[in-house]
């Protein structure tokens, strides 16, 4: 019972300090990697994210150069004039027939030809319904201009590509002149395009299923393609990424100004999936740090158990000699130490066997009369030697 509770709180001793180094390490290890995982998950949403509203950006923008591009185009054609004075006169179907392929090339939603005054004198739509632009307004620039000197070059300076918020709508116009052979502005062409739902529609088309897209004024979402998103001011005039949760989701946002601000271009990135892979990577992590913890644990147990089985083993043969016993040897233990205190302790059993039998030996001798002859000088020095 002795052995037993000596051999429990050895266990527990060379137990107690290895496992609670073993936990403390494993344990700041394992924050540690999980920390760092998780940092790194989250700065590649951002860096996504950041990217993903770049891209965007670059799209809308595109979007702009095409308008840009195509009104400089459709204002440089050399029938362009006769089209429109025929259309004039009632006979619209050449300038129509040009300007449907100009709504395809530019990919806007609206061309109107528009009269100094700004009475819509053509109004072709790819879509349904008309645009209640203040036309007036929107050519002033471009019908105030003095007869052109070079109409190449100051062209340029002539087609005005602006975004426009009426009714809490967003529309990208871009306007340019119709000009006579004298290069005096007559009319003015504009090209309309809505950015709204469908516009928001196409944009997502770019992008995975886990990305919406929405616009906003400075103070409000106007469209979304994600239902249900509210977000403060605050957020949505900066460029910084920021989180919330709609509809039950996690969602990353960031919002882009447009125009000086006008407008904002929202990306909203589901972190549905990527919650679901922190989880996992998380519990992977677990189960390796449990799987190591143990197989390092067991490790020790096993040391441990033979370390105290050889203590055990010397503490008995300790004691047998202790009450006497002699007879017995120890046999090869494990390590190479114990073995080393094993073959000392069967060399002091072995000495003291013999000076034992030697004092017996002196005993029995003295009982019958030969003490004389027993106790001679070498003898007692063997025995002095001995001890």
């Amino acid at each position: 019972m002795k052995s037993s509770k000596r051999a429990c709180s050895l266990k527990a001793r060379l137990l107690t300090a290895p496992v609670v180094v073993l936990l403390i390490v494993f344990v700041t290890s394992g924050f540690l990697i999980s920390n760092r995982v998780n940092r790194a998950l989250v700065a590649n949403e951002e860096a996504q994210i950041k990217h993903m509203s770049e891209v965007l950006l670059e799209i809308y923008n595109n979007q702009v150069k095409s308008m840009t591009d195509v009104m400089k185009m459709s204002v440089l054609h050399k029938s362009l004039y006769d089209w429109y004075i025929k259309a004039q006169r009632g006979d619209s179907s050449l300038l129509r027939d040009f300007l449907e392929q100009m709504i395809l090339l530019s990919d806007v939603d609206d061309i109107h030809v528009v009269q100094n005054t700004g009475k819509v004198v053509l109004h072709l739509d790819s879509n349904t319904g008309a645009d209640d632009l203040e036309f007036k307004s929107i050519i002033e620039p471009i019908v105030r201009y003095a007869p052109l000197k070079d109409r190449k070059t100051q062209l340029d300076e002539m087609i005005l590509t602006q975004l426009i918020q009426e009714n809490g709508t967003f529309k990208l116009v871009s306007v340019g002149p119709i000009l006579d052979r004298k290069n005096n502005v007559k009319a003015a062409l504009v090209f309309v395009k809505r950015v709204d739902s469908a516009f928001l529609a196409r944009q997502k088309s770019h992008f995975g299923d886990n990305i919406e897209v929405s616009v906003a004024s400075a103070d409000r979402i106007a469209f979304s393609t994600l239902s249900g998103l509210s977000l403060p001011t605050r957020l949505i005039n900066g460029e910084n990424n920021f989180n919330s949760e709609v509809n039950g989701k996690p969602f990353w946002h960031r919002f882009v100004p447009v125009d000086n601000g006008k407008m904002f271009l929202g990306l909203s990135y589901d972190l549905s999936e990527n919650v679901a892979t922190r989880a996992s990577i998380h519990n992977i992590m677990i189960v390796i740090f449990l799987v190591a913890v143990g197989l390092v644990l067991g490790i020790i147990v096993l040391n441990v158990r033979g370390t105290v089985r050889s203590v055990d083993t010397l503490v008995g043969y300790a004691e047998r000699i202790a009450e006497g016993d002699l007879s017995s040897e120890i046999e090869e233990l494990g390590s190479d130490e114990m073995n080393r205190l094993a073959g000392a302790m069967n060399k002091m059993a072995s000495k003291i066997k013999a000076i034992v039998n030697d004092i017996n030996m002196l005993t029995e001798n003295a009982v019958a009369g030969n003490l004389r002859h027993v106790l001679t000088l070498p003898s007692m020095v063997e025995i002095s030697a001995r001890l």
